[in-house]
């Protein structure tokens, strides 16, 4: 949105300039592909709107019929932009108008925005349109829908879905098993996070530096300084390497916990 670059230092504000530019690159969308990537930079300038103009002039120059890259760039563009309302809105109208049959994509899109906006009912229920199109739901699909049910203090809503993904065939990932992770971390003790990374191992999925993550903080929330301490030095063992994130939280929660001495060490690395 324009005004949030109010409190942005050094912001110009140039948006007639940022659409002009991008204006320029349209007579040049002879591919979907290249609309696709334009579309995507309305998100970066923050005009969403904008970008409906845009793919609605670049449309009648492209192969008919349309396949879904486009649409699902300008649904993104909402998304990242978080106009999360818009989505269905777009996805029903452009859809129709264009011909446009939507994939995989185009449903975790539509999922995301119910997700965002905290609507898991219409979000379930596109996992029944997606099956009336003959298109088998993702593990994207399923973890935006468990992780919208966790933070919605569903647990039990989560875990019948997360049943269903199962029995259905659709295997869960790491991004499925750290939203399982995260929630634990949240609410439980790290022995529920562990169980959380056995279960990984198990079916083959190997804990990443999210996965790590949330136990750390789990050690943190249950008093185990200690034990944070001893997984934030063995990362590069487990083969993997801190984030942005983990500095972050370890930084500021052994500062909090008064070990000065460790929180410099963890700010030179």
């Amino acid at each position: 949105h324009p005004h949030a670059c109010e409190k942005v230092p050094g912001c110009s504000r140039r948006f007639a300039d940022a659409e002009a530019l991008l204006s320029s690159h349209l007579t040049a969308s002879n591919t979907e592909a290249h609309l696709a990537a334009v579309l995507c930079c309305y998100a970066s300038a923050n005009l969403p709107e904008k970008a409906i103009d845009a793919f609605r002039s670049a449309a009648p120059s492209l192969p008919a019929p349309i396949s879904p890259l486009p649409f699902n760039a300008l649904l993104s563009t909402f998304i990242r932009c978080r106009r999360y309302r818009r989505v269905p809105v777009l996805f029903a109208e452009l859809s129709k108008e264009f011909s446009i049959t939507p994939d995989a994509t185009s449903y975790v899109i539509l999922v995301k925005a119910y997700c965002m906006t905290r609507d898991d009912a219409k979000a379930k229920q596109v996992l029944d349109l997606m099956r009336e199109q003959g298109i088998s739901p993702t593990a994207s699909i399923y973890t935006s829908l468990i992780d919208s049910m966790y933070k919605n203090k569903m647990t039990n809503e989560a875990e019948c879905l997360w049943k269903e993904m199962v029995e259905s065939g659709c295997e869960p990932d790491v991004a499925t098993y750290n939203v399982k992770a995260f929630n634990y971390a949240l609410h439980g003790k790290p022995e529920e996070v562990m169980e959380v990374m056995t279960e990984m191992e198990a079916a083959g999925v190997k804990p990443n530096t999210i996965t790590y993550n949330f136990l750390m903080c789990s050690y943190f929330k249950s008093g185990k300084l200690e034990d944070a301490k001893v997984l934030y030095h063995s990362l590069a063992e487990k083969g993997c390497s801190a984030d942005a994130s983990t500095y972050k939280h370890m930084l500021a929660d052994v500062c909090a916990h008064g070990d000065f001495d460790a929180g410099l060490g963890i700010f030179k690395d």
